[in-house]
C-alpha cells in the first residue's frame, strides 16, 4: 500500500461484480475491498497509479485502477473502470501461474470396448489437439482426477456410455466456468471502450473501438472475443470441442450431444501458465 499525505474519499455509487468474483470470493473480501476503495486506498498499484487516482477523485472524477490480492483465492480482486463513476465493477485477474482447467469433448466412435484401452485413446487424441501449442500458450499440460469438484477416470477421461449423469455435470460446469470467462473479458472490454461512442445501426447497437497499440488491455479483450467467435482454441475457454473445432456449442450441437452422450468422451486437464504467457 502507499500512503498518501491526504487521504481521499471515493463515490461508489452502484457497485457491481461478475460471477468470476462472487466464485472464488469471499462476502468478507469483497466487502473489504469495496471500503478500502471508498476510503481512498487504491491496493496494489503503483505509485503513478495512486497518485493519479487521487487526482481523480480529487477533481470529481473516477480513479482509473484499484487492485487488492483475495487471500482466500489468491486472485488479485480488482477495479479498472473507465466509465462514470455512478458504476464499481469488480473483476478478477487471475494468477498467471495458477494455470487453467478444460474439458475437451470428443467423438468416442471406435472405441476399444475395454474401458482402460478407452481411457487411454481418449488421452492420446487430446494430447495430440493440445501438444502443437505447447511453450507457447501453455508451458506444460496434464490429465486430472477431478474437475470442478467432479471425480473422472483413469488419464482424466470419463466415457459418457459409463456415467451419463455425471457427463452431463461436466459438461453443464464447463459450460458455467466458460460464461464466467466470457463475462470476464467482457467486463475487461466494457471498461476500456467509450462508451460515449455508442449508436444504433438498425437493430444493432455499436460501440467502435480503436486498436493502435496503445491500449494493450483493450486490445486483449477485443482479440479473446474475435478468436472464440471464430473457433480458436484459447486456453481458458474451459470446454472445446474437439471435431467441431470451436469453444462455444450452439443449440444444434448440444442437442446432438444430448441425445447420444454414449457416442462423446470428456478429457480433462490441467494447464499450467508461466507468467509470460498469462491471459488478461
Amino acid at each position: 500500500m502507499i500512503e498518501t499525505a491526504k487521504r481521499v474519499h471515493a463515490a461508489l455509487g452502484r457497485t457491481l461484480a461478475t460471477p468470476g468474483v462472487m466464485k472464488v470470493t469471499t462476502q468478507t473480501e469483497r466487502n473489504i475491498a469495496v471500503t478500502r476503495h471508498s476510503h481512498g486506498d487504491w491496493g496494489d498499484v503503483g505509485k503513478e497509479d495512486w497518485q493519479s487516482n487521487d487526482q481523480a477523485v480529487q477533481t470529481g472524477g473516477s480513479p482509473s485502477i484499484t487492485r487488492w490480492t483475495a487471500r482466500n483465492s489468491g486472485s488479485s480482486l480488482r477495479r479498472t473502470d473507465r466509465q462514470p463513476s455512478s458504476c464499481c465493477r469488480m473483476n478478477i485477474k487471475e494468477d498467471p501461474m495458477k494455470g487453467r482447467d478444460l474439458v475437451v469433448v470428443c467423438s468416442a466412435s471406435g472405441l476399444p470396448q475395454n474401458t482402460e484401452l478407452a481411457c487411454q485413446a481418449i488421452w492420446a487424441k487430446t494430447a495430440q489437439f493440445l501438444q502443437p501449442n505447447l511453450g507457447e500458450l501453455y508451458s506444460s499440460f496434464y490429465p486430472v482426477a477431478s474437475v470442478w469438484g467432479i471425480g473422472l477416470r483413469s488419464y482424466g477421461v470419463l466415457l459418457g456410455r459409463e456415467d451419463t449423469d455425471r457427463f452431463m455435470r461436466i459438461l453443464l460446469a464447463a459450460t458455467e466456468a466458460q460464461s464466467a470467462a466470457i463475462d470476464l473479458h467482457i467486463s475487461g472490454l466494457l471498461s476500456r471502450m467509450d462508451l460515449e461512442q455508442t449508436r444504433r445501426v438498425g437493430n444493432n447497437i455499436i460501440c467502435p473501438v480503436t486498436l493502435d497499440g496503445t491500449d494493450k488491455e483493450l486490445e486483449a479483450h477485443t482479440l479473446w472475443h474475435i478468436a472464440m467467435a471464430s473457433g480458436t482454441f484459447l486456453p481458458d475457454c474451459c470446454i472445446y470441442y474437439l471435431e467441431q473445432e470451436r469453444a462455444v456449442a450452439d443449440l444444434e450441437l448440444r442437442q446432438k450431444i444430448a441425445r447420444s452422450i454414449e457416442s462423446y468422451a470428456v478429457c480433462a486437464v490441467r494447464l499450467e501458465m508461466e507468467e509470460n504467457h498469462a491471459d488478461i
